[in-house]
């Protein structure tokens, strides 16, 4: 009887325990929903509706009732969460209560249906149509895929986006009111045209270059002629020695006279043979030197049959040349 005389005295916030056992947490349980809900209509009458719903929700949750249930509903469409107070306002509408449930809980249900008829007849709704659509689009409504027909709204601003094969193509945002019935129509645009392919460029034809002109290489020389150059140096080379060795004789019998007519300086010979042996090979040269510088001559002017017809033979103090012709 007490719980009820509480009850009583609580106004919209009264509650009933008809299914609690007779047990000192079962009565605790109830007085923590009872102070509980109480601070929630506190908060709920002060314009506090976060901090109401929270509070109605967190009572219902320790002891139900459909007043806890109701004044939720009501904290839900205060803070703009229309379709959340009408799911609340349905769940209490619906409640099967039998005779012995509080009058205050009956109440509570009739209230309920007759807000939820109102609130849902001011809840905004849309739907989406779009123009020059390729059948591959899909639609979001606030994040939530679109499947046609006519979608349920909070007041407020919402927002369409349509995507096609992944990429956005298209947003849209506006503002639902109470009462609000539209169709929103939204022409999306036509995919880009595809660039033009060009063709690939023609593969290059690789044209071998022109060979350069070959510097002709010039031929070698006869070997006559080789031949009549080498004799040439030849007699160049026996001249120069000639005269060297010629002069080094004349100045070793020079020497030589100025011991006497002999050439005995005291009996030693060794500059005398040194002069003769100089002026010897002087003669030698010389004469090589006249042999190759005639051959040469022929060799260089003269025309000769092949290069076979010929043969240079060098030999110790000789130089003998042949040829045919």
């Amino acid at each position: 009887m007490r719980s009820l005389v509480f009850l009583a005295l609580t106004g919209a916030l009264m509650v009933a325990r008809p299914t609690f056992a007779d047990d000192g947490s079962a009565d605790e349980a109830y007085r923590a929903a009872i102070a509980r809900g109480k601070t929630a209509k506190e908060a709920f009458d002060a314009g506090r509706y976060e901090e109401a719903r929270r509070g109605f929700a967190e009572a219902d949750a320790q002891a139900h009732s459909p007043v806890f249930v109701l004044y939720r509903a009501r904290s839900e469409r205060a803070l703009g969460q229309w379709l959340k107070a009408r799911a609340s306002l349905q769940a209490v509408a619906e409640e099967a209560l039998d005779d012995k449930a509080p009058a205050q809980w009956h109440d509570a249900t009739r209230k309920a249906d007759e807000e939820y008829r109102r609130l849902d007849a001011q809840i905004p709704r849309t739907s989406v149509r779009l123009e020059d659509a390729r059948g591959t689009e899909k639609i979001l409504v606030d994040d939530r895929p679109y499947a046609g027909g006519t979608v349920d709204l909070d007041p407020g601003s919402h927002l369409v986006v349509v995507e096609r094969d992944g990429t956005i193509v298209l947003t849209h945002r506006f503002e639902a009111t109470a009462g609000d019935q539209r169709e929103l129509v939204l022409d999306v645009p036509m995919p880009p045209a595809p660039k033009p392919v060009r063709p690939p460029p023609p593969t290059p034809r690789l044209v071998p270059a022109a060979p350069a002109p070959s510097t002709p290489r010039p031929e070698d020389p006869p070997a006559q002629v080789v031949a009549g150059y080498v004799l040439l140096g030849v007699g160049g080379l026996g001249l120069v020695t000639g005269a060297i060795t010629g002069g080094l004789a004349l100045e070793r019998a020079a020497t030589a006279r100025e011991c006497g007519l002999d050439g005995r300086c005291d009996g030693d010979t060794s500059v005398r043979e040194l002069s003769e042996r100089l002026a010897h090979t002087s003669t030698a040269a010389f004469a090589v030197a006249g042999a190759s510088t005639l051959a040469s001559i022929i060799l260089l002017t003269l025309p000769v049959s092949d290069d076979e017809a010929m043969s240079l033979s060098v030999g110790l103090g000789t130089l003998a040349f042949t040829a045919r012709y």
